[in-house]
């Protein structure tokens, strides 16, 4: 069974599943920003694989200091976390 959390997503709860196969690097607090990110990009309108892609990437923006992304995943991170 995949590890999950629960975090607030506009006006739900919502029960988010996190990647198989993550890197053994994720913290707990790395899991739960993702969670939290993952629920804040849906409640932006981003589509479910939009928002994977960008819960992921702000979990390894702030893992790997200096990761950049295209300037379109840029965009989109910055809608979410600052």
């Amino acid at each position: 069974m995949p590890e999950t959390r629960i975090v607030r997503s506009g006006e739900a709860w919502l029960e988010v599943s996190l990647p198989a196969g993550l890197d053994p690097l994720w913290s707990d607090a790395d899991r739960w920003i993702y969670a939290a990110a993952y629920g804040a990009a849906l409640a932006r309108g981003f589509p479910d694989a939009r928002a994977v892609i960008i819960a992921e990437a702000i979990v390894c923006k702030r893992l790997y200091e200096g990761t950049k992304y295209d300037v379109s995943l840029e965009r989109d991170i910055s809608r979410i976390y600052i």
